[in-house]
């Protein structure tokens, strides 16, 4: 016999210790209310049946049963009062888990025990209708609060008592820990940095700890799940707080959480290493860590720790994140668990539902008209169509609709002019039911209406029979040779406009001057703000758009219109947006985001035609090109409005081309004058010689957009990444001034002379357009622009005091005077406001230009309105000493011009990156060495997988438009009912930020899209064989299905708007043949 080794392998476990093993399953929270559950029901069968708790085991369960009946009913806190809903629940999961470990019984899901349970459900009823012991659920923290809280010091972060409360609250928010939980027991080393594969920098979890729902018994892991990623260019960046705050820990102590350092006031942080002493924080003092936040912010609510989690996952809900999705980070087992977050309402909700209601108390007519049509009830509706064209909209009752269903389709807004108003959401049921809402759609092809699309709101079933996105297939070059006209539009966030030239004389490109109103300098383009009249109807657009709109302020009549600024800026959502997406005016009542498209392209590209018969030109529809610009960095969704709206706006899709917006700023510089550019004549020439690489940065209103191209051997482009980019537009610094402003003047003031005097304030932005082109990085004279009378007067009228007295003696007098009509602005002030802006695209581009494929890039681009300032050129020189900045003096119209070159030579970009994974959900056999059994069900006799990602198109992988991909499919409709056979097929198309996801229910997945396939002939024959085929188009992804056995062919965009219905993974995917 072998001898045994020094130690065993193996323990001889006893049973004792096996006992402690399942002691330590449950938490301590766990044990508590088992402790707690069970001293309440000795003492009451100590004073009501004069037995006990270690008695009432030994009974029968029929007795027992009958125990628990009268308990439920008899048990009181200690002052007689009855217990709360949730404490009733938690003390009958103590008494269960209880009598699991003597008895081994169950007495929730017990048969023996269902009168015991039905009189406990009777008392809950009984605790709710009485009102009494109402459950107190945590305060989420309201947007106000959480502003202040940023705003007002205690988020310091050169003190460490503040420093400690930042990382404290943001740790709590990005990673859902619960209020007390393992705080004292948190380490240094819980959390590290890392990067993700584009270079950007984010706190995640590194040890996995037992929480009170999670006993790791369930496979679950905390690791890599949340995140808490950098902000680059935001002075609050969580991630550069939490790395300041490692450094400054004391190395002696192993805590996350140790007790500040007393430091006197005077103290200079940059020249104290050691901010904390070798000692933890308290755990009562850590378990108060935000009632001591609120308390020194002066809250308007002592929140608590748990508050933040409650406010972390309330806000992801309220964003439209799936359940599934929170679930994955927040570790909820279940989404019932998530219920009563999702349920809660914030502070801005809460009173948005009461305004809309207390409006129906009160008249709300105004110069005896209603602004907006009432709402048809349910009852009284039978069925209501209209229609335009091919286009038709009908409205049918409904009755498993929800009444209040709107709350779920109202989607987050722009804020433009955030100071006017209270949001009316009676509005939305009126744009919804309002029959005239698309009245105004002219010319719409008879041969384009696409599938039918419903949803439900209060009551109706809304079917929109749309005008289909359809692109059809590809343009040929023939096709394209025959258009004599290019016409590029740009719908831009702050301006849009038009251009265009024949092919006889391409390069000879013409734009419209419009008539300016106060803000000279901008006539080659129109402000983006639409006016309409209080059924839809188109009013006025651009500059006349701004001046009827003041008009109308000023003679008290606004009421009846609705005035919408830089509506663009909402598309940027990287969120699936619904089909009917809601923007607010700036009296925040909501306007269908669809028709401010349609009646903004509609408006340029008749205001074009009209150009063109001015001159005696008319050419048939056919004979011309148009370009829609758009950034590069959109989502696919945001493409389709585009196209949806050109569409229904009267442009053919045969006729129509996206266009992405630094792609066209190149092309139009390869072919401007050497004379027209900024900086070294030779380096353009230089920059377009074949093979070479070179980075094009189009700063706009709304976005910065990068791009990095290389010249092909034969004259074309080709990507050399994906496009990136971000909100770092112009107007957050317009956005600056008018908060520093606000700020300095009052705020209440400045949103009364907002409200009362749109057009002088229209007027002062203007001016600070203009100024904000001529600040340099050296400028010392100050900035000047006319004060609006109108405000100095608000002012003195609402304050009592002159205004350019009381501004010299306030802290802004150092950046800010008023003198003799005039706001005067200091130089260094002025270049405040481009701060955070400039910071966020400088380290962008840094990013993008340390991988390794940009190592060789010398020239880098600049284009668009924003890089009209010479501070943005001269920093970006700055930053980038080694890089030739070229920036042509046009470089506001270069996307234009450049669009209508696309427009003759589409074919000139040969490929470009792919923004996401993209695939289908197949089901395949079960197949346990490959598939996860987790992923299977069984299908009659057969167990098959759910849900595999097929992959078609891998992100960041560069593509040949044109590449077509295809995956053949299977499915079986042998024996199945005839009106399964002649329904439509709905084939769901996946997306990921991951390269290879296996599964499309994995964290990184979202359902992207979906096409429908109607069966040919029909009907759908007893086995169908085909293949799904991605074409990687211009801009756009083209699907097409085709049936292998009939050549029957369904060609199409993917609707790629946000699917209403829940996601079925069965129905969802095919089979994989």
């Amino acid at each position: 016999m072998a001898s045994h080794s020094s130690q065993s392998r193996f323990s001889n476990t006893d049973e004792s210790e096996i006992e402690s093993i399942l002691n330590e399953r449950d938490s301590k929270n766990t044990k508590n209310v088992i402790r707690s559950a069970e001293n309440i029901l000795n003492e009451f069968l100590v004073h009501t049946c004069d037995t006990s708790l270690s008695e009432l085991r030994l009974k029968p369960n029929e007795e027992i049963c009958n125990v628990l009946r009268k308990f439920y009913c008899g048990v009181r806190k200690q002052d007689g009062s009855m217990y709360a809903k949730s404490s009733m629940i938690s003390m009958r999961f103590g008494l269960q888990k209880s009598f699991m470990k003597s008895n081994d019984i169950d007495i929730v899901n017990n048969e023996e025990f269902s009168r015991a349970n039905v009189v406990f459900s009777a008392c809950l009823v009984k605790i709710k209708r009485e009102g009494t012991g109402e459950v107190k659920h945590k305060e989420i923290i309201s947007d106000g609060d959480m502003k202040k809280l940023y705003d007002c010091g205690v988020f310091n972060v050169d003190n460490p008592k503040t420093l400690q409360w930042k990382v404290f609250f943001e740790i709590m928010l990005h990673f859902y820990n619960r209020g007390r939980e393992n705080l004292r027991n948190m380490e240094k080393d819980d959390y590290v940095i890392n990067v993700d594969a584009d270079g950007r920098r984010f706190v995640v979890n590194n040890i996995s700890r037992l929480t009170k729902n999670h006993r790791g018994d369930s496979g679950d892991d905390d690791t890599n799940a949340a995140r808490m990623y950098e902000q680059p260019g935001n002075p609050n960046c969580p991630v550069a707080s939490f790395e300041k705050y490692i450094q400054k820990l004391n190395p002696e102590c192993k805590s996350l959480w140790q007790r500040p350092k007393s430091l006197p006031a005077s103290f200079d942080p940059d020249n104290l290493d050691l901010w904390y002493d070798n000692m933890v924080v308290g755990k009562n003092t850590l378990g108060k860590f935000m009632q001591l936040i609120s308390k020194e912010a002066k809250l308007a609510t002592a929140y608590t720790n748990h508050s933040i989690r409650a406010t972390c996952i309330t806000i992801l809900d309220e964003s439209g994140y799936e359940s599934r999705h929170i679930m994955g980070i927040s570790k909820h087992k279940s989404e019932t668990s998530l219920k009563h977050y999702s349920s809660k309402l914030s502070e801005k909700r809460k009173r948005d539902m009461s305004d809309a209601l207390s409006r129906k108390i009160h008249v709300s007519k105004f110069h005896g008209s209603e602004v907006f049509p009432s709402r048809p009830s349910s009852s009284s509706v039978q069925s209501i169509t209209y229609s335009h064209g091919s286009s038709s909209m009908s409205l049918q009752p409904t009755s498993n609709a929800v009444p209040g269903a709107f709350n779920e389709i109202v989607q987050p807004v722009s804020e433009s002019i955030d100071w006017l108003g209270d949001v009316d959401d009676d509005a939305l049921a009126a744009v919804l039911n309002d029959p005239t809402i698309f009245a105004n759609i002219q010319e719409i092809p008879k041969s384009s209406v696409s599938t039918v699309t419903p949803y439900n709101f209060h009551g109706c079933t809304v079917t929109i029979n749309n005008y289909s996105s359809n692109t059809g297939e590809p343009h040929t070059q023939e096709e394209v040779d025959k258009k004599i006209l290019s016409v590029a539009i740009d719908v831009g966030s702050s301006y849009s406009g038009y251009a265009f030239s024949f092919r006889s004389s391409p390069t000879a490109i013409i734009t419209n001057k419009w008539d300016t109103y106060g803000c000279e300098g901008f006539s080659h383009k129109t402000p983006s703000s639409i006016l309409l009249d209080s059924t839809y109807n188109f009013k006025a657009f651009g500059y006349e758009a701004e001046q009827e709109f003041s008009k109308l302020v000023t003679n008290q009549q606004s009421e009846n219109y609705l005035f919408v600024k830089n509506f663009k800026t909402e598309l940027l959502k990287d969120k699936g947006l619904e089909r009917h997406l809601l923007i607010r005016d700036v009296l925040k009542r909501y306007v269908p985001a669809h028709g401010l498209f349609i009646e903004t392209i509609r408006f340029l590209r008749k205001h074009f035609l009209k150009a063109l018969k001015s001159r005696g030109l008319e050419f048939d529809e056919n004979d011309i090109q148009y370009i829609l610009t758009i950034p590069a960095i959109w989502t696919d969704v945001a493409k389709q409005i585009m196209r949806e709206s050109a569409n229904f706006a009267g442009i053919k899709c045969q006729n129509l081309e996206l266009a992405y917006e630094p792609e066209v700023a190149a092309l139009h510089c390869r072919n401007i004058p050497l004379e027209n550019l900024c900086g070294s004549t030779n380096s353009l020439r230089e920059m377009f010689l074949p093979g070479r690489k070179f980075v094009v940065l189009d700063l706009g209103g709304g976005t910065a957009d990068m791009i990095v191209e290389q010249n092909t051997l034969d004259g074309k482009l080709k990507p050399v990444l994906k496009a990136s980019g971000g909100l770092w537009g112009g107007n957050r610094v317009n956005g600056e001034f008018c908060s520093f402003i606000s700020e300095a003047f009052g705020q209440n003031i400045f949103n009364i002379f907002v409200r009362e005097n749109i057009c002088d304030f229209f007027y002062l932005n203007g001016q600070f357009e203009i100024k904000k082109r001529q600040v340099t990085k050296h400028s010392t004279d100050k900035i000047i622009m006319q004060l609006p009378v109108t405000l100095s007067e608000t002012y003195t009228e609402k304050s009592g005091m002159m205004l350019a007295k009381t501004i010299k003696n306030t802290i802004y007098s150092k950046d800010i005077d008023v003198n003799r009509g005039k706001i005067e602005l200091t130089a260094e002030k002025m270049r405040s406001f481009f701060t955070r802006t400039l910071q966020g695209i400088v380290e962008h581009v840094q990013m993008i230009m340390s991988k390794p494929e940009c190592k060789d890039i010398k020239h880098i681009l600049l284009v668009g309105g924003f890089s009209e300032s010479p501070l943005v050129v001269e920093e970006i020189r700055a930053q980038f000493p080694t890089k030739i900045i070229i920036n042509p003096t046009d470089s506001g119209l270069s996307v234009l011009k450049g669009a209508v070159l696309f427009g003759f030579d589409p074919k000139v970009v040969t490929a470009r990156g792919c923004p996401l994974t993209y695939g289908i959900s197949l089901y395949d056999s079960f197949d346990k060495t490959k598939h996860d059994f987790s992923k299977s069900v069984l299908l009659g006799k057969e167990r098959v997988v759910l849900g595999c990602f097929e992959k078609i198109f891998t992100i960041d992988e560069i593509v040949d438009v044109g590449t077509k991909r295809s995956i053949n499919v299977y499915e079986s409709y042998k024996g199945q009912s005839e009106a399964l056979r002649k329904k439509s097929k709905e084939i769901e198309i996946f997306s990921s930020t991951e390269p290879n996801p296996l599964y499309v229910t994995e964290l990184s997945c979202s359902r992207h899209g979906r096409i429908i396939v109607p069966p040919p002939n029909g009907r759908w024959p007893d086995k169908v064989k085909g293949r799904i085929e991605f074409e990687f188009g211009q801009t756009e992804l083209i699907v097409r299905y085709i049936d292998r056995e009939t050549e029957y062919i369904v060609t199409g965009n993917v609707d790629f708007h946000a699917s209403e219905n829940e996601l079925n993974l069965l129905s969802s995917s095919v089979r994989k043949l």
